[in-house]
């Protein structure tokens, strides 16, 4: 039975959490997933949302080196460890950025509200730190560094490597540890979509942040259109196993709003991608046949693990503040000449075969479907 495009708000007890809205659609079914849409507030969300037991199944030992990703088990990283130098090499850029909206923060005669340390440090809290990439990047950057992570093996992690404070749970469970304790800075780098109640989240980080203080957010936006065209094959939706909430950046904006602080910085992020991995990624599992003669291709001509930098508009940065002096100004440059050309290099393609298998699979009687699956049988 083909599940009910209609969502009633009675039905599961549970508005539009964002609005309050009950005109909830399903937009996405993934396996026995349903991604509902708010049109009120933009606001995307899983209807079924998993229960505690089911999140510290996801959140286990191999979370970060996840050997089942290729085979149907799609949470987690593939290699989480090998990504770390092009991690923080892009770390470099957000630091820029952060400490451009703390300058702002400070006013024309340099003094702020916002105090370092006794060392004259300024602080910086990453809720969700994984194994401490971006803390550690942090350090070198003159903030004195602290860390939330669910993860218990990745706090174990943490301790081993870094002298700077890990703490184990949900920001929840951890913010009566901390005390007073207020941060110039807190994170949530790819974060935000995983936590099952993201609203009351923002309002205690929002607690945690010194007066003018900045609030870092990475998230998929899922209304660029990059995420309407691929839809439901995005690897980003097709994470419901981990990912419960999806945000556009109007939605991000507005939860942001709700929760005291204002929007300053937004732009588009990408990352550096071994393009080897990259075609596993988009083809593997559908389309194995493509996937290997792509790869022998590439190999052949030495590019398999030839890293590139690529920003599909998948991802975007928000960065806010609840300062005085806050306003939000024009968003920095979303795209650039080079993004262009890799897109149309490496995705667009992809998507067009996409479009070309789908066609084949729902008319296989057409004239494109006789022609792909000529083209599938000879590949």
């Amino acid at each position: 039975m083909k599940p009910s495009n209609d969502i009633p708000a009675g039905s599961h007890g549970m508005p539009c959490p964002l609005c309050g809205g009950d005109r909830v659609k399903v937009r996405y079914v993934i396996s026995n997933s349903r991604i509902v849409f708010c049109p009120d507030c933009t606001l995307m969300r899983l209807a079924e949302q998993p229960t505690q037991d089911e999140l510290l199944a996801v959140y286990n030992d191999e979370y970060f080196t996840n050997k089942q990703f290729f085979a149907g088990g799609l949470y987690g990283y593939v290699d989480y460890i090998s990504e770390r130098i092009n991690k923080q090499k892009e770390y470099a850029d957000l630091f820029a950025s952060v400490n451009k909206v703390l300058r702002e923060q400070a006013g024309p005669g340099g003094e702020t509200a916002l105090s370092g340390q006794d060392d004259g440090k300024r602080t910086w809290l990453d809720v969700g730190c994984g194994l401490g990439y971006l803390l550690d990047a942090a350090v070198d950057h003159g903030f004195c560094s602290e860390g939330i992570e669910f993860n218990q093996w990745a706090v174990g992690e943490c301790r081993k490597r870094y002298a700077f404070p890990v703490h184990c749970g949900s920001v929840e469970d951890v913010v009566p540890q901390l005390g007073q304790k207020k941060y110039d800075v807190v994170s949530l780098l790819d974060v935000i979509e995983h936590v099952p109640d993201p609203f009351l989240t923002l309002q205690i980080v929002r607690g945690l942040l010194k007066p003018g203080g900045v609030l870092v957010i990475v998230t998929q936006d899922s209304l660029s259109w990059t995420s309407r065209l691929i839809g439901s094959r995005l690897e980003d939706f097709r994470r419901v196993r981990e990912h419960l909430f999806f945000f556009s950046r109007d939605s991000l904006e507005r939860s942001l709003s709700k929760a005291g602080m204002t929007t300053v910085v937004e732009r588009y992020c990408g990352h550096t991608f071994e393009v080897n991995l990259v075609l596993r990624r988009v083809l593997y599992q559908r389309h194995r046949k493509l996937y290997d003669f792509m790869a022998q291709a590439i190999d052949f001509v030495g590019l398999g693990g030839l890293k590139v930098p690529l920003n599909p508009q998948v991802k975007f940065l928000s960065i806010s503040t609840s300062g005085p002096t806050a306003v939000k100004r024009s968003s920095d440059r979303y795209w650039g000449p080079l993004d262009e050309i890799l897109w149309i290099a490496v995705a667009a393609p992809v998507a067009v075969f996409w479009t070309f298998s789908t066609i084949c699979r729902e008319f296989p009687e057409s004239i494109i479907g006789r022609l792909t699956r000529v083209l599938a049988d000879m590949l």
